[in-house]
């Protein structure tokens, strides 16, 4: 850090990228805070439609000035930590979530349960199956209803 004369408003200049947090976000802009201190008015390098408040963001400042940030980009702090069993892979054509005992994949009230024994369970208020070919259903034994 170096320090402007003392004529300026700020005496402070901040180089240098600094990760601050959204402070509030609406329609008249938004405000950040860094280092501890009261929330400031913030402009983007671009447009920030998924960006809120709490959100962690790298900072710069215009001429250095600590009342004036620019924000750069918002900061991706969330990680997924996979347990023992646990693979995700990905390619050009697909991704696989893979697990040795199960995968649930959940919305709302509907549920598709995935088991290591090979049992597939898909429950919801209401379920379609639609194929343009044919549409078959296939088992050792089949019980409707």
């Amino acid at each position: 850090m170096s320090h402007h004369s003392p004529e300026t408003k700020t005496d402070l200049t901040i180089n240098g990228v600094v990760v601050g947090t959204v402070a509030d976000v609406s329609s008249n802009g938004c405000t950040v805070r860094f280092g501890g201190g009261a929330a400031v008015p913030a402009v983007a390098l671009a447009a920030l439609p998924l960006i809120a408040k709490g959100d962690a963001v790298a900072l710069m400042f215009q001429d250095g000035n600590p009342q004036r940030p620019v924000i750069l980009g918002k900061m991706e702090t969330k990680q997924v930590d996979l347990a023992a069993g646990s693979r995700i892979t990905q390619s050009d054509e697909q991704i696989e979530i893979a697990h040795d005992k199960c995968i649930v994949l959940r919305c709302g009230k509907a549920v598709l349960t995935m088991r290591g024994d090979g049992r597939i369970e898909l429950n919801g208020e209401y379920l379609l199956s639609t194929a343009r070919g044919m549409n078959r259903i296939a088992g050792a034994s089949v019980k409707i209803n």
